[in-house]
């Protein structure tokens, strides 16, 4: 891919990072994440083209720590720095993943109000995936056990970001809320045989 910085591009570089990856529950290509991150925030008002390329490549150092050098040759510095400010680095720290989380709050407070909005559309699609997954399919008790906890973590982590769109962090904390009672039902089922 020659150099440039547009939608297409960002979306061709998601395509290649998240060839072989899948979803969680659903192991639904996980390609189909970024995009829809990149739909919710082009539906927002006032974003820029650098916002979307990053939606669509939000996950890609996070995943893919190897590919950072590549995207910097091909992608501005805007889309750059908001794809660094929305990569979770804690993974590699070693703590507990409540540690872990702890720190992503920490840092995700002291981002730009850009990635925090990305963010937010970022876990909108991964709680409504969730739920929508919760529903439909028959997760073991581990799975509808994590689903709780990231109902918590995700309740935890939008204030942090609601001061980039309380609407849509609104709409993130509703959607957890349905994620976590549609889990909880589940395991009440199971509990009860």
């Amino acid at each position: 891919m020659e150099r440039d910085d547009d939608l297409s591009t960002a979306l061709e570089w998601a395509e290649v990072i998240h060839r072989d990856d899948a979803r969680k529950f659903s192991g639904a290509p996980y390609v189909h994440h970024p995009l829809r991150v990149g739909g919710l925030v082009a539906s927002l008002p006032g974003v820029s083209g650098e916002m979307i390329q990053a939606a669509f490549l939000h996950d890609a150092i996070e995943d893919h720590p190897g590919i950072k050098s590549s995207l910097m040759t091909y992608f501005s510095p805007e889309v750059m720095r908001l794809v660094e400010e929305l990569t979770n680095v804690s993974k590699a720290s070693g703590k507990s993943r409540a540690e872990r989380k702890v720190m992503d709050r920490e840092r995700l407070a002291k981002v730009s109000l850009e990635a925090k909005r990305i963010k937010l559309c970022d876990r909108l699609d991964n709680v409504s995936e969730s739920l929508r997954d919760c529903r439909r399919l028959d997760l073991p008790r581990e799975d509808l056990e994590f689903l709780l906890l990231y109902a918590d973590e995700t309740r935890a982590l939008v204030p942090v970001l609601s001061d980039a769109n309380p609407g849509l962090a609104g709409m993130v904390i509703e959607a957890a809320r349905e994620m976590g009672n549609a889990a909880s039902g589940q395991l009440a089922a199971i509990e009860r045989g």
